[in-house]
């Protein structure tokens, strides 16, 4: 069963059990290609938004995984400030 959870204040994280890292960038790009969408289409109510992703193996525990998965959400926040286009996932690994 997939979880989505509050975090912090304005930060979510998404639970898939049983994926792979090519499978949880597809999702992380999903993510931003929808809330990219609605910010197109919309100008009054654009979502600010940053994105980062990790898996899990033997040697990486749950904890580590988000650690790394907020850095890299970090690194997009710094790419996104930087360019005027949203920052391709791929850069992040």
């Amino acid at each position: 069963t997939d979880i989505i959870a509050r975090v912090g204040g304005d930060e979510f994280v998404i639970l898939l059990p049983n994926v792979d890292e090519e499978a949880a960038k597809v999702a992380a790009d999903r993510i931003v290609q929808c809330l990219s969408k609605h910010n197109m289409s919309t100008f009054d109510k654009n979502l600010d938004f940053s994105v980062g992703y990790a898996t899990t193996s033997e040697k990486t525990t749950p904890f580590e995984a988000v650690k790394i998965a907020d850095l890299l959400m970090t690194e997009f926040k710094k790419k996104k400030k930087e360019s005027k286009d949203l920052p391709d996932l791929e850069s992040q690994l």
